[in-house]
């Protein structure tokens, strides 16, 4: 599964000026859109850039009565990753002198022929842990940020619609081995916050002006690791687990695992549990405290194994890091 997440980032959508078109005798300009050419921290896009061939969707309406801005009718143009700073689209947005609106969204899906306004898209939440990193952009639309031919660069800024769970697992007076192979969470009997795909006529959707999710139905995330996960002993020279967020971050990176769940809101004590499957022995625990789940939120649990019992030492609830990309500009 692609496991470690980012947290917001600003893509740079860079428009360039064009020569005037005998048509419409005005000046045009084609939409360009950059990345930074390395990522701050990883993601559940693996290692610190997106992989060449990554795909996003960018819509453009009309800002004045949100109808198609593109005279090709598109409203879910694809750009791809190529690699550097760049992301390219066959079919690359030609902007006049009328204003539009931009909404975004990762990764890019298609909506039958890309040609209908639309304000959320279909997303799948595999209860075998593969799940994309979805992300919608601040909607740019207002008169002042609106794209143009005039106005030549625009941040949009991408937000996880998904939160994130990251378990570390630390031992204390245990002799096994301590080879973490599995982990998942689910409900208990009465509760409904993680939700997962239907099995049949999956509704899942992700809205693209706020990262809503809706559809789904209640179900199981487990996560079995391709290569065991030894657990480290606590300490305290070095601290270990850490109680520096960025450092606790790159423990969890090193010697956690991580999950991504839809958003569900309030969840009370005992309505979760946690399972663990360490030197071939499964290990259960619940939550013991109230929390909530929210978009854009990472939930680092550490989970202590003492002889053959297994506690919640402490939950720490951070936002995933930001990824600052610079401002530019094409003259």
């Amino acid at each position: 599964m692609k496991k470690t997440l980012i947290a917001l980032f600003a893509v740079i959508v860079v428009v360039f000026s064009c020569s005037k078109t005998n048509l419409h005798m005005q000046e045009i300009a084609l939409l360009r859109v950059k990345t930074p050419a390395a990522l701050q921290t990883k993601s559940a896009i693996q290692g610190d850039q997106f992989p060449v061939g990554s795909k996003m969707g960018i819509q453009l309406l009309k800002l004045e009565d949100n109808t198609i801005y593109s005279q090709s009718g598109i409203t879910n143009n694809e750009y791809t990753f190529v690699g550097g700073e760049e992301w390219t689209s066959a079919s690359s947005y030609i902007l006049s002198s009328q204003k539009a609106k931009v909404y975004a969204y990762y990764p890019f899906t298609t909506l039958g022929d890309n040609k209908q306004i639309f304000f959320s898209i279909p997303i799948s939440v595999d209860p075998a842990g593969n799940t994309a990193d979805y992300m919608y952009a601040t909607p740019v639309v207002t008169e002042e940020t609106a794209v143009s031919n005039t106005r030549s660069t625009i941040n949009l800024t991408m937000n996880h619609a998904l939160s994130q769970i990251s378990v570390l697992v630390f031992k204390e007076n245990y002799n096994g081995a301590g080879e973490l192979t599995g982990f998942s969470i689910e409900d208990n009997d009465l509760s409904s916050h993680i939700i997962v795909n239907k099995d049949e006529d999956n509704d899942l959707s992700m809205s693209i002006v706020d990262g809503a999710i809706t559809g789904g139905a209640k179900g199981k995330v487990t996560i079995t690791l391709a290569e065991a996960k030894i657990l480290q002993n606590s300490s305290s020279d070095p601290i270990f687990p850490a109680t520096d967020i960025n450092t606790l971050k790159t423990q969890v990176n090193t010697h956690g695992v991580n999950a991504v769940v839809v958003p569900t809101g309030d969840i009370l004590p005992g309505e979760l549990k946690f399972s663990f499957v360490i030197d071939g022995n499964t290990y259960r625990i619940n939550n013991g405290a109230p929390i909530k789940f929210e978009k854009g939120k990472q939930y680092i649990y550490k989970v202590k194994l003492a002889g053959t019992s297994l506690t919640v030492s402490s939950v720490t609830i951070t936002d995933w890091l930001p990824i600052e990309a610079e401002d530019m500009v094409i003259q």
